[in-house]
């Protein structure tokens, strides 16, 4: 090589691997690490190569992945235990599973799995010879909800965002802000949530997606005092006042069941996941958790809970709706002892995440609806008669818990 600089740049890059194994045990310094080596990755790319990757990189790599998974191959794989495969391989496991249990024509797999390879889906091996990436094979791993995120991008996320750019001429650029009218109902002709429950297939893969993307954030137990904020005062003798109501814990039950592994000791009864019947009805959760079918604009059944907790659901509304559904939960609390533990995204007035700005625009692109900053959870809050006591930022600067009270 010709620049020695670029030379020794390239080498300290390949020996990265060395260091891996350890920032995988630090979540928080490997996402720092991560979004630092986005942004020599942007310093790098002429801005052509740059257009040219959002253009036409990333929609066709998708696309491939996207046959893959109609084709049934990652789960194949995944469930082959992994290993090297030839091309032939590859169609004889599409052959056996998938949608149609098609055997695919090989040069139109030897297409497809080059593309993947040259983008660390598929490690190529020699010619037409391939293996699995960790990534292709959480993709195959249908515990592992990685699958259904790509679904959901299939069913919604990259036809309402190819449509956004039409919708803002058309609303002459206005925030929008009422989700009978959204960008979604603009691209698809009804409401996000209300073509989601028409379909099953969509219900459950926005469900798996949904209970994925929780499985991933940091438990809010791991930087929330729970010992002291919550049980200390509590009235937990069985028979008593629950704990805490999960209000749209999703269907893995994910933040209850945090709680619950950090107090297994607690009285039956003192945890409580609600959510819409058809969730709760597909919940898998501990035995020790009461599963109930609740509609956040129908009046909260459970009465001075010692905390209503919810996550990642308030981004999902606008104002008007938050406030309803606040209204119900305000109603239910007793004042001077109940809390409302909200854990959100929390906009910075300066210095976003590049998380917390995807998830802003991409809520107003499926619902009308926003993250929130400071000043907007403040107002929020105080329109709904509650008192902030705290903000608790999760370590990865992704969301913060707030915790709140009757004024």
């Amino acid at each position: 090589m010709a620049n020695p600089e670029a030379a020794k740049l390239i080498a300290l890059l390949n020996g990265i691997d060395q260091f891996v194994p350890g920032i995988r045990d630090d979540d928080v310094a490997r996402v720092q690490l991560r979004d630092a080596a986005a942004r020599c990755l942007a310093r790098l790319q002429t801005p052509y190569e740059r257009a040219w990757e959002l253009a036409s990189v990333n929609p066709v790599v998708f696309a491939s992945l996207q046959i893959g998974m109609d084709l049934g191959l990652w789960q194949a794989w995944h469930a082959a235990g992994g290993g090297d495969k030839t091309l032939d391989d590859i169609a004889s496991m599409c052959e056996t599973s998938g949608k149609g249990r098609v055997r695919p024509d090989i040069n139109l797999l030897r297409r497809l799995m080059r593309l993947l390879a040259m983008f660390n889906v598929l490690e190529e091996k020699g010619v037409d010879l391939y293996a699995p990436t960790p990534f292709s094979l959480e993709v195959g791993d249908e515990a592992a909800c990685v699958a259904q995120t790509l679904q959901c991008a299939t069913d919604h996320f990259i036809r309402a965002s190819h449509n956004l750019p039409g919708y803002m001429a058309k609303i002459s650029y206005r925030e929008p802000l009422d989700p009978k009218t959204s960008n979604y109902v603009d691209a698809f002709g009804l409401e996000f949530f209300d073509r989601v429950k028409r379909d099953p297939r969509m219900n459950k893969s926005f469900a798996d997606h949904m209970a994925g993307f929780t499985q991933r954030k940091t438990p809010w137990v791991d930087f929330f005092d729970t010992g002291a904020r919550l049980l200390s005062g509590a009235e937990l003798a069985d028979g008593g006042s629950p704990l805490c109501v999960d209000v749209g814990g999703g269907v893995m039950g994910v933040d209850i069941t945090h709680l619950l592994t950090k107090h297994p000791d607690l009285p039956a009864g003192s945890l409580v996941l609600q959510d819409l019947p058809e969730v709760v009805g597909a919940a898998n959760v501990d035995g020790r958790i009461k599963k109930m079918a609740h509609d956040l604009f129908q009046p909260q059944p459970i009465k001075g809970s010692r905390a209503y907790f919810f996550h990642a659901v308030f981004h999902d509304w606008p104002e008007a709706e938050a406030l309803d559904f606040l209204g119900h939960t305000a109603a239910a609390m007793r004042k001077g002892y109940s809390k409302l533990l909200i854990y959100e995204v929390m906009i910075p007035a300066a210095g976003a995440t590049r998380w917390q700005a995807i998830m802003d625009v991409g809520m107003m692109s499926l619902l009308s609806a926003h993250e929130r900053t400071e000043t907007q959870w403040r107002s929020l809050l105080t329109k709904a008669g509650f008192r902030i006591l705290n903000f608790w930022p999760d370590p990865k600067g992704i969301e913060t818990l707030i915790e709140a009270e009757l004024a």
